[in-house]
């Protein structure tokens, strides 16, 4: 074996020994997933929380066609949400109807069904559970942001909430995300 032949090996085993230990930190937290909106743990904690809504024209109605699916955040830690609208009208986005199961109906004016509030007690209003993106020009989204903090948490495992989120006015468009809250 010569010199060149043995660098190139030492280095790939070098390389996948760094692959291995990345998916093995990432996975030891949660595993790699594009389904949802995770915190991470730095050096000085948790992180907050990130989330994306996207409204696009779907034949000729402007309709939420990107969401996280789960939308995880830390106990204490806040959820911020990014609304991006390429739609030709001004578009609304509220979440609400935050409780423990699936549920057909759909009242994004509600914060809360049957269970005590999530987030820091004035985020419960209304005007902090919405977003308004002014109109786009189809191609570059407009956006807008709104934000839940101080995640609640007491009881040192995991809570698992369903939530609505409503694209317009009333109820509008209905979707039924999941919310974890970490202890």
């Amino acid at each position: 074996m010569t010199n060149r032949n043995t660098g190139l090996i030492v280095g790939a085993i070098v390389i996948a020994a760094v692959v291995v230990a990345i998916v093995i930190y990432s996975s030891a937290r949660e595993p790699l997933s594009i389904l949802g909106a995770h915190p991470t743990k730095g050096v000085f904690g948790w992180s907050d929380t990130e989330a994306t809504f996207t409204l696009r024209e779907v034949n000729g109605a402007c309709a939420l066609t990107g969401k996280d699916s789960e939308v995880e955040v830390a106990k204490g830690k806040k959820i911020t949400w990014t609304v991006r609208n390429f739609c030709l009208q001004p578009q609304t986005v509220t979440v609400g109807n935050f409780r423990r199961a699936a549920s057909a109906a759909t009242n994004c004016q509600q914060a809360t069904e049957g269970i005590e509030w999530p987030f820091n007690g004035d985020d419960n209003n209304l005007n902090k559970r919405q977003a308004t993106a002014r109109a786009s020009n189809g191609s570059d989204p407009e956006t807008e942001t709104f934000r839940l903090t101080d995640a609640k948490n007491t009881t040192g495992k995991l809570q698992d909430y369903h939530f609505d989120v409503c694209v317009g006015q009333g109820s509008g468009t209905k979707v039924d995300p999941r919310l974890v809250i970490d202890p």
